[in-house]
C-alpha cells in the first residue's frame, strides 16, 4: 500500500524587469500559519512607516562648514539617524520573516542588495491573492456545512 502526498503548493517565478526569470517562490495559500506571519509583516510595514512618519526632521537651514556648525545641527543628525536606524530594524524583521517563509535569498531578489522596504510589495501584493481566495473558500465552506439557522 502506498501513501500518495497531496501538493497544494503554489509556484510563481520571480521576473526581473526584464521577464527573465530570477527565481521561483513556493508556498500554501492555506497555510494559515503563513497567511498570519504575511499579515503580521504588513501590520509591521505600516506600524513601522508610521513610526518613522512622527520623527520631526527640520531642515539644516545653514552650511555645515565648521564644527560648531555639526554641534548646532546635532539635533537634527540624531533624528535622522533614529528613523534611519527604525528602518534598518524593519527591513530586518520583514526580511527575516520573508526569507523565512519563502526562502533564503528571496528578499535579495526583490530588493537587489539595497534596503527599500518598497521593494517587497511587489511579492506581498503577488502572494496576498492566493490567500485571500483560500480562506474566502474555506469559509464558504463552513457556512455551506454550517447554514445559518433561521428564527
Amino acid at each position: 500500500m502506498a501513501i500518495s502526498i497531496k501538493d497544494k503548493f503554489i509556484r510563481e517565478a520571480i521576473l526581473d524587469e526584464n521577464g527573465k526569470q530570477i527565481g521561483e517562490i513556493k508556498f500554501n495559500p492555506e497555510d494559515t500559519a503563513t497567511y498570519t506571519m504575511l499579515i503580521n509583516i504588513m501590520e509591521e510595514l505600516v506600524a513601522g512607516h508610521k513610526k518613522i512618519n512622527e520623527i520631526e526632521i527640520k531642515d539644516i537651514d545653514q552650511k555645515l562648514e565648521t564644527i560648531e556648525d555639526f554641534e548646532k545641527a546635532s539635533d537634527v543628525f540624531a533624528k535622522i539617524k533614529l528613523a534611519t536606524q527604525t528602518t534598518d530594524d524593519m527591513i530586518d524583521n520583514i526580511t527575516k520573516e520573508l526569507d523565512g517563509i519563502f526562502g533564503v535569498g528571496t528578499c535579495d531578489l526583490f530588493m537587489q542588495g539595497s534596503r527599500d522596504a518598497e521593494l517587497v510589495l511587489p511579492l506581498l501584493n503577488g502572494v496576498l491573492p492566493f490567500f485571500k481566495n483560500a480562506r474566502k473558500e474555506k469559509t464558504q465552506k463552513y457556512k455551506r456545512l454550517n447554514p445559518p439557522k433561521k428564527a
